[in-house]
């Protein structure tokens, strides 16, 4: 499940937007499918600080990429990610900027790139 060709998403009774997570259940019991995706920072729009979280297929590093709309690297995080769920914290004052901003994240063969909202 991916978005590919649309987006691998849902969305609750009020129409927010939801991920979309595939589970298998097995003689072991529910297993999580655990591939390559970044979701989208929470909060968004942001004033101080937001979460990105991405899922990887195995643990391996991984590097998050924050850029401006000109395409100006602004902030680098090098992560030691996990299998599965993984995490990052990202302050507004590391970023210095306001507005749009670009997120990418690269790990081994996979690179996904979404975009977060900064305000005032």
């Amino acid at each position: 499940m991916n978005s590919e060709i649309t987006a691998a998403e849902a969305y609750d009774g009020n129409l927010v937007t939801k991920d979309l997570k595939l589970n298998v259940r097995t003689n072991k019991g529910l297993e999580e499918v655990s591939t390559f995706e970044l979701y989208q920072n929470e909060p968004n729009p942001f004033n101080k600080q937001t979460v990105v979280s991405f899922t990887l297929p195995e643990a391996k590093a991984a590097t998050l990429t924050m850029y401006d709309v000109t395409g100006k690297v602004l902030r680098v995080y090098e992560i030691e990610g996990v299998k599965g769920m993984n995490t990052q914290v990202i302050n507004k004052s590391d970023l210095n900027g306001n507005g749009v901003i670009y997120y990418q994240l690269d790990a081994a063969n996979y690179t996904a790139t979404k975009r977060m909202v900064i305000i005032d």
